[in-house]
């Protein structure tokens, strides 16, 4: 590797790492731009090679080369218009926000799909602000936001197909077919949160216009980036306020300490390479006529110009893409050592105490013993320890000891006593890192009860 590629790698990997390094914890391996893996990289962690596949969505679409197809039959969404008993389910993901049909999913027949499709979830793309924030983009043009409604066969057909219709939403008038869905976000203020809905005809959730629609053969826009996904858009779109959509930008993607807004939660445009995009604006006059056409938008042959739909596409991948793919997959799949520890019960310390703190919350690779109160380093690296210590008052003396040398010390004096202390030390395998008592200080009794802690981890 010559040394610009060198460089160059230097460059993605901070950027990943300064990607990465506020998580509180890593179950969320994939992101955006703000936390995990962004989309460019998505397809370096395991079970998710597709990402780099040719078959990807969202796509820009350019309305000029689109190929109409009026000899198609109508959406009936009339089971949409009947949702008013059927259970609908709220949540906050981290990444988005989804309403799922947990009871009975409505259908919709036709459209060109093979028939009936249920609807599985819808869930919502937004940005941080509304220059952007769809997936799909019109001749460049990027939306406010950006709603999928994903479909799914009932199981009763020879093979499962599944399909999204996309509604784009531009930032604008109120639309109060909304309001029950923005009326309730602040409920569901993080991750794991999830509330039930009022119901609402899920149709009005729709354009007033349903008649004409792109449609193309890609896959899913979030990991594993499953294939052979139908996409209909529908050309027209809808409004929200800006009141609306600060709703969705007000959410936040975790309950830790380390929470952040979820915003610009949208993937890249990705190439059409061979595929296709149709422009269908169907008008019921026979419906015997349109029928025979039904089977030719299946995905498997749908989407691809002629002679080109059985041909097998690999993405080719650099020697950096490689390199940051292996350091994406050592960074995910090995266990950052990182511990929390607190005291159970109040304890009392003398002249010269190591402080044992005897309740393990969380010790990622067993390195910590609570016997002893030493944090045992399993590998070189950079590391952040910090401890917090509570007294009824007097004098407290604490300081971090790195084997046998204070590498961080704190004091306090006052009625209600408290010490904490935060360090940033270069490590070596097998050192010893834990908190003491200052020698000549005197007995003190340290609160326990969560009070006091000590914590750690590798920075890298």
């Amino acid at each position: 590797m010559d040394s610009s590629a060198a460089f160059l790698l230097f460059c993605i990997q901070l950027m990943l790492f300064q990607a990465i390094k506020g998580s509180a914890e890593w179950g969320n391996k994939y992101g955006y731009y703000q936390r995990g893996v962004p989309p460019s990289f998505w397809h370096c962690l395991e079970g998710n090679e597709m990402c780099n596949s040719k078959r990807q969505s969202p796509v820009d679409i350019k309305t000029k080369g689109v190929v109409k197809n009026n000899r198609i039959v109508p959406f009936d969404f009339s089971d949409l218009e009947d949702t008013e008993r059927v259970k609908m389910e709220m949540r906050n993901n981290g990444h988005a926000v989804i309403i799922d049909f947990p009871d009975r999913q409505p259908l919709i027949k036709r459209g060109g799909l093979q028939e009936p499709l249920q609807l599985n979830e819808l869930h919502f793309h937004w940005g941080s602000n509304s220059q952007w924030g769809s997936e799909h983009t019109i001749n460049g043009h990027r939306y406010a936001m950006e709603v999928h409604f994903d479909f799914v066969t009932t199981g009763n057909g020879p093979v499962e197909l599944r399909a999204v219709i996309s509604v784009l939403i531009y930032a604008g008038k109120h639309n109060s077919n909304y309001d029950e869905i923005v009326s309730m976000l602040p409920y569901i203020p993080s991750a794991g949160s999830k509330i039930v809905l009022d119901k609402f005809p899920v149709i009005d959730l729709f354009p007033e216009s349903t008649n004409c629609w792109y449609r193309y053969c890609g896959s899913f826009t979030t990991p594993p980036c499953t294939e052979n996904i139908i996409w209909t858009i529908f050309e027209q779109s809808i409004s929200m306020s800006e009141y609306q959509i600060n709703a969705f930008r007000a959410l936040v993607g975790t309950q830790s300490m380390f929470e952040y807004n979820i915003v610009d939660t949208f993937r890249p445009v990705q190439p059409l390479w061979q595929r296709k995009v149709t422009l269908s604006c169907p008008r019921m006059r026979n419906y015997e006529n349109y029928r025979r056409f039904d089977s030719n938008d299946r995905c498997i042959n749908h989407g691809y110009r002629r002679g080109k739909s059985q041909k097998k596409y690999s993405q080719s991948t650099s020697r950096s893409d490689n390199s940051v793919c292996l350091w994406i997959k050592t960074e995910f799949h090995t266990q950052r050592p990182g511990f929390y520890v607190t005291l159970s019960s109040h304890t009392t310390l003398h002249q010269t105490q190591r402080i044992e703190f005897d309740q393990v919350i969380t010790d990622v690779t067993n390195n910590y013993n609570k016997l002893t109160g030493i944090f045992t380093v399993p590998k070189n690296g950079l590391y952040h320890f910090s401890f917090t210590m509570f007294s009824n008052g007097g004098n407290l003396y604490a300081e971090i000891m790195q084997n046998h040398l204070s590498i961080g010390l704190n004091y306090g004096h006052s009625d209600c006593v408290s010490a904490a202390i935060n360090v940033v030390i270069s490590c070596k395998q097998g050192d010893s890192i834990f908190v003491r008592h200052m020698p000549g200080r005197g007995a003190q009794t340290i609160h326990g009860g969560g009070y006091s802690a000590f914590s750690g981890f590798l920075i890298y």
